[in-house]
C-alpha cells in the first residue's frame, strides 16, 4: 500500500438531514438530500485521527447478494421500477426478472434496502406513489365463513381478514403501548383464505403459530409470548428516551419469503405510517420457542433506530450503519432482559455471535463479515463496554448524533462529550475482552478505563461461548529461562485494522523467576498508525487475575517500544495490542498494519517495579462500596489525609481528614454525614480478610430522624472543640501524623477555621478506647501559631514524627515560604519523653544549629530545610543508610525522595520514585493529588515500602454539587508499592526536568481560599439550610428521578471559576447556568387555582425560584416561590390571594445552584388567567 493512498476522512459537512420517515414533502422533488463531498488530506503524525466518515456514494451498495440494488446503482432500472421491485421482492420474489432475483435467503439488510427505496418515493411517478399507499397499508377484506368453534376459541380472528403486500392475516391484536403496536398473525389449522381458479374456489391454509392456548385466554400461547415481549421492549425503549416515528408500529407475523429472518423498515410519509416489522409465520420454526421472546425485542429496536437515520446512512456506508444497528439492537435486547427478567426465555440469544466477533479481534472494530453476516451481532460488546464506562444514555446519544455522522464518528463525539479519551478506552476494551470477567480495580485505575465488565454474563455466558474461555490469540509461546522468540504476522489476515486488537500469550517454566522483556515495532512508514500496548502478568489463563503490568503507547514517529515485567514460574503473561487510530483508505476500506515483536526471558531475582498495591486499594474499595443505609450510616466510605500507625496489639489505626460516612448513593441527599476527621481501626494484617471499624465522635445514623432539628441529625467528628456535642465553634481539625506514647496515641492535627489555617494542635487519644469502641471524643491541645512568611500562614507540624537513636523525637512540618504559597519542610526536635511539652521543643535554625529557646519563642527561629518546594504533606523514612523526605512534587506530581545523612541536611538533590497514572485536571474527573504518606510496616514484601496519596476532584455539576457526591471512587487514597532499592542516594540529582505550568489558577480568589487549595469545592453541609429552608425532594429516589430528566450531565472544573469577574458575580467555584427557555403553565379549573408549571430540567442539581406577578393588578405576588429541584412544580396562587380570582398572572424561573446562588438570567415568561 502506498503511503499516499492512506487518507483520513474527516467529518463530512452537515447534510440537510431528514428522517426517512419524513422523506416526502407532498409531491415535491426538492427534498432530495445533498451533501458537499468530504474533505480529505494526509494524516498528521502524532495526532489521533478522528473516526472515518466514508466517502459519499451517489447510490448505495447493499452487498453482492442484492442484485436489484446493484442494478439501480448501475442506473439500469428506473426509480419507479426500483421502488416497485423492492416491494415485490418482499411479497412476490418470483415476479422479479430472473437476473434481479437474490439467491438464497433474504439478507439482514433487506430492511435497510427497503427503507432506502421508500425514501426515493418523492422522485417516483404519481402512479407509483399511489401504488405504495395501497400496498403498504393492511387492507381489510371480508373473511369467508368459518366454523363456529374457531370463532369462539379465537375471537381475535374475526370476520375480517387483512392483506399486507401479498400476505394475508387472519388475526389482529392491538398492544396499548406508546405508540400502539398492531400485531397481525395466523394460527395453524385455523387461519386460511379462499382461493379461486375460475369458478372453482378452495380453501388455502395459512401458516401460523401453533393453535395452543394453555392459559385459556383465547390467544395462542406463542402470540401471548410475542405480545408480552413486544410490550416489555417497547416500554423499556421509550423509558430510555428512544423515540419512534409514526402513529403506530405494525408487526406482521406471517412473512415466509426466502426464509425471512425478521425485517424492519420505516414507511413514514409514504403512507403517513410507522415502522413495519415482518416476522416469520412461526418464529420458533428452526430456532425454538425462545425466538418468541427474543426476535420481537430485536426487531422493535430497529423500529426505534430508524427514527434517527438519514439518507447519509444508505449512500455512504451501509455496512457501517448495519454494524451499529445490529450491535446496539443486541445490546438493547440484553438490557431489556436484565431489567425485566434475566432468566426469561431467550435471555442468552443476544450473545450467540460473540464468538464470531472475538475469533478475529484484529479486524476493524466496525468490520462485518458481509451484510447479513454474524460478526456485527457479536459487536454488542462495544456498546456494552462503553455504556458501563459512561452511562445508560450512551447508546441513545450515539443515535441522536448520527443524522450527519456514521457510527464511529458519533461514538467518538459522544465519548468526547463525556470527557472520555476514546483511544485509551479502546485499549481498555481490548483488555476487557481478553479477561471477560469483572473489572480489576488496580489495573482499571492504572488504565483510566475499565479492565473488565460489570455484567455477570461476561464470565457466565460470553466466555463459555469461546474456545478456551477467551478470545482468539494471534500466538502463544513457551519460553525457557534465558530463551527468546520473535514473531511477525504470517499474512495480512493477522495484521491489525483500526480499533482492532491482538493477543499474544507467554508461558515461562513452572519454577523460577525472572523478567520478561518484549520489544514491539510497527515501523511501516508514513502515515503512522497508533498502537497501545499492555504487557500483563496473570495468576493463570483461567482466572486472569492481573498481578503486574507495563504499558507503552506508540502514537508518533517512534513506533519501536520496550515493555518489561517480572514473572514467576506458574504465572503467565499476555501482550495486548490495541490499534486506536481510525485511518482508512480513500475508499473507506481498512488499512491493516503489522506488529512485530521479540521476546526474551531472563532468570534471577527481579525487584518488582513501583506500582499499585492492589490488595490495599481493593480493601478500601470493598469497604467503601458497601450498600444500605443501616449498614453504612456509621461507616467510612471515602476520605483524604490518609495516615496510619501500628498499635501495640498489632492492629493498625488509620487516620483521615474530611470523611464521608454512609452509602455513597446517598451523598447527593441528606442521608449521610461528613466529618472533618475520622479514624478506622484495621483488625488483621491481610487486606483481603481484615475487618475495619469506623471511629467517630458519635451521634451516627440519625440522618433520617425527622424528630430532630436538621443540624442535630449528623455524626460528630472525634477530634473537635468539645466532648459533649457537635463542634459548634466553626473550627476543624485535619489529620497529620503522630506516634504511640505509652497507652496513648499522640496525634497532630492542622486546625482551621473559615478560610484560614490557625495553628497546629496535638490530640492525646487513649489506645484502649480506639480498640474497644466506635466513638472517641477528644479536644486537642493548641500549639502557638507562627508564620515564617506573612502573618496568616502558620507553620504546621506533624508531617512526620520519628524517633532517633540519639534520644530525640524529630517532628517535621511545613510552612509557606513566599508570596506564591510555595512550601518547604521545617524541623523541630524534643527529648522522647517530652513530646507534648511544646516548651521542650527546639527548632532547626539553619547551619546545623538548633534554637536555644523552646515554645513560642524558639519557633520564631525556625528556618526551612533546603529541599525544593514540596507538597504540604510528606513523610520521612530511613533506608539504605540515608534519611529520606518522600513527597509529591507540587508541579510535576511525581513521587520524589530527598536523601540526607543527617536529620536536617537535605538539599535539592533527589530521586524520582514513581509517576502517578492519574490524569491531573482533565475532564471528566478534574483530579487533583496531594497528601503523600509512607506507611511503615505495611508492605507484605520486605523489599518494598507502601505509600499512599490522596485523590480528589475539583469537578462540580452544573448545580455546583461536588463530583465526589456522584463518583465515590475518586475520593479515596491510592496505595503504591515502592521498591526499597529505588532509594539510591547515588542516583540523586539536582537536574530539574522542564516543568509545565502549574494547573493551579494564579488568582487572588484562588489564593485566598485555603479550602480550595486543599481540594474540591465542598457540598454544603445540611446545617446551611437550617436558616435558608430545606430544599424539597431530597430523597435518593427523587434525586435519581431528576437525574434522569436532566439535559446537562457534565462535570465542570470549579477551578475555572476563580476570576475577579466570577467573584463579582458570586460564582467563585461554580459554573454559570442558562435558564430554561420552555417554561409552560397550565391553569386548572377549581377553587384553589392550581397551576402546573413544566420546563426542561437544564442540569444536574440545578434548582429554580418561581417568580409570580399579578399582571391585572400590576403587583408582585409570591416572590419567589420555594426553591425546587427540577420540574414539574404545582403552585396555588389563590391559596394566599383569594381576591385574585379572574386575574391574569405571569410566571418565570430563575435557576440557582445548591449554594442558593441565583443566576442573573431568567426563563421565558408565561401567563395564565385564574379561574373565577
Amino acid at each position: 500500500m502506498a503511503a499516499a493512498a492512506a487518507v483520513l476522512l474527516c467529518a463530512i459537512n452537515p447534510l440537510y438531514v431528514i428522517n426517512p420517515a419524513h422523506a416526502v414533502t407532498g409531491d415535491s422533488e426538492s427534498s432530495i438530500l445533498h451533501a458537499s463531498p468530504p474533505a480529505t488530506g494526509p494524516v498528521a503524525a502524532q495526532k489521533t485521527p478522528d473516526p472515518p466518515d466514508r466517502p459519499k456514494r451517489e447510490r448505495p451498495d447493499f452487498g453482492e447478494a442484492d442484485k436489484l440494488s446493484r442494478a439501480w446503482a448501475r442506473k439500469e432500472i428506473s426509480v419507479d421500477n426500483y421502488i416497485r421491485l423492492s416491494v415485490e421482492r418482499l411479497s412476490r420474489p418470483e415476479s422479479l426478472p430472473k437476473h434481479l432475483r437474490s439467491d438464497g435467503d433474504l439478507g439482514e439488510t433487506t430492511g435497510l434496502a427497503m427503507a432506502y427505496a421508500l425514501s426515493l418515493a418523492p422522485q417516483a411517478s404519481t402512479q407509483t406513489r399511489a401504488w405504495l399507499k395501497d400496498v403498504l397499508v393492511a387492507r381489510e377484506h371480508s373473511r369467508p365463513e368459518r366454523s363456529t368453534s374457531a370463532a369462539v376459541n379465537w375471537p381475535e380472528c374475526g370476520s375480517v381478514q387483512y392483506k399486507f403486500l401479498a400476505y394475508w392475516f387472519d388475526c389482529l391484536h392491538t398492544i396499548a403501548t406508546t405508540p400502539p403496536i398492531k400485531f397481525y398473525y395466523n394460527i395453524d389449522g385455523v387461519s386460511g383464505r379462499s382461493v379461486c381458479s375460475g369458478s372453482v374456489c378452495g380453501w388455502e391454509p395459512l401458516d401460523g403459530v401453533p393453535a395452543v392456548d394453555a392459559d385459556g385466554n383465547k390467544i395462542p400461547d406463542a402470540v401471548d409470548e410475542m405480545i408480552a415481549s413486544s410490550t416489555t421492549a417497547a416500554t423499556q425503549y421509550r423509558n430510555w428516551g428512544f423515540e419512534v416515528t409514526g402513529p403506530d408500529i405494525s408487526i406482521y407475523a406471517g412473512v415466509s419469503t426466502n426464509n425471512n429472518p425478521g425485517i424492519t423498515f420505516p414507511t413514514g410519509d409514504v403512507i403517513n405510517g410507522g415502522p413495519v416489522i415482518l416476522l416469520p409465520p412461526d418464529p420458533a420454526d428452526g430456532n425454538g420457542s425462545i425466538w418468541y421472546t427474543y426476535l420481537p425485542r430485536h426487531e422493535l429496536f430497529h423500529a426505534f433506530q430508524y427514527h434517527y437515520m438519514s439518507v447519509l446512512h444508505f449512500l455512504d456506508a451501509v455496512d457501517a450503519i448495519n454494524w451499529w444497528m445490529e450491535a446496539t439492537a443486541e445490546w438493547a435486547v440484553h438490557q431489556v432482559y436484565v431489567k425485566t427478567g434475566a432468566t426469561a426465555p431467550g435471555a442468552d440469544a443476544y450473545a450467540r455471535n460473540v464468538g464470531t466477533f472475538l475469533s478475529k479481534p484484529q479486524l476493524a472494530i466496525d468490520a462485518t463479515d458481509g451484510l447479513g453476516g454474524s460478526r456485527q451481532y457479536g459487536a454488542f460488546l462495544l456498546p456494552a463496554y462503553l455504556t458501563e464506562l459512561t452511562d445508560e444514555q450512551f447508546v441513545l446519544d450515539t443515535w441522536k448524533a448520527m443524522p450527519d455522522k456514521l457510527p464511529l464518528s458519533a461514538i467518538a463525539q459522544v465519548m468526547a462529550g463525556r470527557g472520555r479519551n476514546l483511544p485509551n478506552d479502546l485499549l481498555g476494551f481490548a483488555i476487557a475482552n481478553y479477561r471477560l470477567g469483572a473489572d480489576s480495580d488496580g489495573l482499571g485505575d492504572f488504565l483510566g478505563a475499565n479492565a473488565g465488565y460489570a455484567d455477570p454474563d461476561a464470565s457466565l455466558v460470553w466466555s463459555n461461548l469461546l474456545p478456551g474461555l477467551r478470545p482468539a490469540r494471534a500466538a502463544q509461546r513457551s519460553l525457557a529461562w534465558g530463551g527468546s522468540v520473535s514473531w511477525q504476522p504470517p499474512s495480512e489476515n493477522e495484521q491489525i485494522s483500526h480499533g482492532g486488537s491482538s493477543y499474544f500469550d507467554f508461558l515461562p517454566p513452572a519454577t523460577g523467576q525472572g523478567q520478561l522483556k518484549i520489544h514491539v515495532d510497527t515501523s511501516t512508514g508514513v502515515p503512522h498508525p497508533e498502537f497501545r500496548y499492555l504487557l500483563v502478568v496473570w495468576n493463570d489463563f483461567i482466572g486472569r487475575k492481573p498481578l503486574r503490568w507495563a504499558r507503552v503507547d506508540a502514537t508518533g514517529d517512534d513506533q519501536a517500544k520496550d515493555l518489561m515485567v517480572s514473572i514467576k514460574g506458574g504465572e503467565v503473561a499476555t501482550l495486548i495490542v490495541a490499534r486506536t487510530d481510525f485511518m482508512v483508505e480513500a475508499d473507506g476500506d481498512p488499512i491493516p498494519y503489522p506488529v512485530t515483536w521479540q521476546a526474551s526471558l531472563t532468570n534471577g531475582t527481579v525487584t518488582p517495579p513501583a506500582g499499585p498495591n492492589l490488595a490495599l486499594n481493593s480493601m478500601w474499595t470493598r469497604h467503601g462500596d458497601r450498600a444500605g443505609y443501616e449498614l453504612m450510616c456509621g461507616n467510612w466510605s471515602g476520605g483524604d489525609g490518609t495516615q496510619s500507625v501500628v498499635l501495640p496489639s498489632g492492629k493498625r489505626a488509620w487516620f483521615f481528614s474530611d470523611t464521608y460516612l454512609g452509602d455513597s448513593q446517598y451523598r447527593p441527599t441528606f442521608d449521610r454525614s461528613m466529618l472533618r476527621n475520622s479514624i478506622v481501626v484495621q483488625d488483621g494484617p491481610d487486606p483481603a480478610s481484615a475487618t475495619l471499624n469506623t471511629v467517630t465522635g458519635g451521634n451516627t445514623c440519625k440522618e433520617r430522624d425527622t424528630s430532630l432539628p436538621i443540624e442535630q441529625r449528623y455524626a460528630w467528628t472525634p477530634v473537635r472543640g468539645n466532648t459533649t456535642g457537635p463542634d459548634t465553634g466553626g473550627d476543624y481539625y485535619w489529620s497529620a501524623t503522630g506516634k504511640v506514647v505509652g497507652n496513648n496515641l499522640i496525634w497532630f492535627y492542622l486546625k482551621g477555621g473559615g478560610l484560614a489555617f490557625k495553628n497546629t494542635s496535638m490530640a492525646t487519644i487513649p489506645i484502649s478506647r480506639l480498640e474497644t469502641s466506635n466513638t472517641v471524643n477528644v479536644v486537642p491541645q493548641d500549639l502557638p501559631a507562627f508564620s515564617y512568611y506573612g502573618s496568616d500562614n502558620p507553620l504546621v507540624w506533624g508531617d512526620a514524627v520519628v524517633d532517633d537513636p540519639d534520644g530525640y523525637t524529630y517532628i517535621y512540618g511545613w510552612g509557606v515560604v513566599d508570596a506564591n504559597f510555595n512550601k518547604k519542610p521545617f524541623l523541630a526536635r524534643v527529648p522522647r519523653t517530652n513530646l507534648t511539652d511544646f516548651n521542650a521543643w527546639r527548632f532547626y535554625a539553619g547551619a546545623g544549629k538548633w534554637s536555644t529557646d523552646g515554645g513560642a519563642t524558639g519557633q520564631t527561629k525556625a528556618v526551612p530545610l533546603n529541599t525544593r518546594y514540596t507538597d504540604a504533606m510528606y513523610s520521612v523514612v530511613t533506608l539504605n543508610g540515608r534519611h529520606w523526605i518522600v513527597s509529591l512534587d507540587p508541579k510535576t506530581h511525581e513521587v520524589v525522595a530527598y536523601p540526607s545523612t543527617t536529620r536536617y541536611g537535605f538539599t535539592t538533590a533527589r530521586v524520582k520514585l514513581y509517576t502517578l497514572p492519574d490524569k491531573i485536571q482533565q475532564a471528566p474527573d478534574f483530579k487533583i493529588v496531594y497528601d503523600l504518606h509512607l506507611h511503615e510496616g505495611l508492605s507484605s514484601d520486605s523489599s518494598a515500602v507502601v505509600i499512599s496519596y490522596n485523590v480528589n476532584s475539583t469537578g462540580v455539576t452544573l448545580g455546583c454539587r461536588a463530583e465526589n457526591d456522584y463518583e465515590p471512587s475518586i475520593y479515596r487514597a491510592r496505595f503504591v508499592n515502592i521498591p526499597k532499592a529505588s532509594f539510591d542516594p547515588s542516583a540523586a540529582t539536582t537536574t530539574v526536568a522542564p516543568i509545565s505550568a502549574s494547573v493551579v489558577p494564579d488568582t487572588a480568589a484562588y489564593r485566598s481560599d485555603r479550602r480550595e487549595m486543599r481540594g474540591a469545592k465542598y457540598t454544603p453541609f445540611p446545617d446551611k439550610f437550617a436558616a435558608d429552608g430545606i430544599p424539597p425532594n431530597q430523597t435518593a429516589a427523587s434525586i435519581m428521578r431528576l437525574n434522569a430528566l436532566q439535559v446537562d450531565k457534565s462535570y465542570y472544573n470549579s477551578w475555572s471559576y476563580q476570576s475577579d469577574t466570577d467573584k463579582a458575580n458570586n460564582h467563585v467555584g461554580c459554573p454559570y447556568i442558562a435558564a430554561p427557555t420552555d417554561l409552560a403553565a397550565h391553569v386548572r379549573d377549581g377553587a384553589w387555582g392550581w397551576v402546573d408549571l413544566t420546563w426542561s430540567h437544564v442540569g444536574l442539581d440545578v434548582g429554580y425560584k418561581v417568580h409570580e406577578y399579578n399582571v391585572t393588578e400590576n403587583a408582585r405576588r409570591h416572590w419567589p416561590w420555594d426553591w425546587t429541584f427540577g420540574p414539574p412544580r404545582l403552585i396555588a396562587p389563590l391559596d394566599d390571594y383569594p381576591a385574585d380570582r379572574g386575574d391574569l398572572f405571569e410566571w418565570y424561573l430563575v435557576p440557582s445552584n445548591i449554594w442558593l446562588q441565583p443566576e442573573k438570567t431568567q426563563s421565558n415568561s408565561v401567563r395564565g388567567k385564574m379561574p373565577q
